[in-house]
């Protein structure tokens, strides 16, 4: 990606929402060190400190143009279509980018 943090950010947990969300990233396989590094990320692209990273600071921290296809990716990660991503949308997001099945990933065309 293209968002680069020189501070690594600890996600912990400061409401029972936050907390149920925290359980359910390790749920689906995720390790506290890799939360955390998701969490520095998502932190590193959400340039207004909101807690939300908008569509414009989504493009921009991974470093890609505003392609149609690139606002496309940001809307299926939208999954409230809220216009910004919170960091459980942000998670979910990458884990079912990594959960695919590479049969099922065009490789060529």
């Amino acid at each position: 990606m293209g968002c680069t943090v020189a501070v690594h950010i600890e996600f912990d947990p400061v409401d029972a929402v936050e907390d149920q969300m925290f359980k359910e990233f390790l749920r689906m396989g995720f390790e506290k060190e890799e939360i955390d590094d998701l969490y520095t990320i998502f932190i590193g692209m959400d340039a207004d400190n909101s807690h939300q990273i908008s569509r414009d600071e989504f493009l921009r921290g991974m470093s890609v143009e505003p392609t149609p296809f690139m606002r496309k990716v940001f809307s299926i990660m939208d999954m409230d279509d809220s216009g910004e991503l919170n960091f459980l949308e942000f998670v979910c997001s990458v884990w079912n980018i990594l959960c695919n099945d590479t049969r099922y990933v065009c490789t060529s065309v």
